[in-house]
């Protein structure tokens, strides 16, 4: 990947009463909105109501939320700012920590992300991945091993149009930055071949089954 490339990731934690962090989930396309709903009926004098179907109809209007302006704004700054010095800007960011992901190199997560990353240049990179003909070149192993391709290919199109490639100009995309999307779709595929295992399981069961560096 080239260093000026980035892709910015949402991490939900949640704090127990010691202070201690628990992760719940690392989203690959976080919301960057910095607004949030509110009942009318709450909102200060003279707010104008919005007719959305947030809070399932019910009266509301959306108010900015200092917290998200603050930090999605100094991600969205410092993003921008590490791209423009390709990765090594002159001086770290406001509020970014430089870190050593050598140090906690090799791990489980971090082999089967690199196996996924292998499986979707191997099925076409951006271009290609989130097609039914790449999806199925690459997973032919498990297509033979008894995945019903007609399954594959519904799962693939669902994606298509409700995941990471639905833009109308994703042709023209040369960005390498759907691997985490990817590797949600190969979690959905895992899991109707193997309806019997644990979600990650599964997952690793396929990717051993298809990936070309194995």
């Amino acid at each position: 990947y080239t260093p000026n490339c980035f892709q910015i990731l949402g991490v939900d934690v949640l704090l127990d009463s010691s202070l201690q962090p628990w992760l719940l989930e690392v989203n690959a396309r976080p919301s960057m909105d910095i607004s949030n709903p509110l009942r009318l009926s709450d909102a200060p004098p003279g707010t104008r109501r919005c007719v959305c179907r947030d809070m399932d109809g019910e009266e509301h209007c959306h108010v900015h939320s200092e917290v998200d302006v603050r930090v999605k704004r100094l991600v969205v700054d410092g993003a921008l700012r590490m791209a423009a010095g390709n990765g090594e800007p002159s001086e770290v960011p406001e509020s970014f920590v430089k870190m050593n992901f050598d140090r906690y190199s090799p791990s489980e997560a971090q082999e089967t992300l690199s196996a996924v990353a292998r499986i979707f240049q191997e099925a076409g990179g951006s271009r290609k991945a989130f097609t039914t003909s790449g999806v199925r070149r690459t997973l032919a192993n498990a297509v033979n091993a008894g995945l019903p391709a007609h399954e594959l290919d519904t799962l693939v199109t669902k994606w298509k149009h409700q995941g990471y490639r639905q833009d109308i100009h994703s042709e023209d995309d040369n960005a390498e930055i759907g691997v985490l999307d990817f590797a949600s779709l190969l979690q959905e595929i895992a899991l109707v071949r193997s309806k019997d295992e644990e979600p990650l399981d599964a997952l690793v069961s396929l990717i051993e089954l298809c990936d070309p560096g194995a």
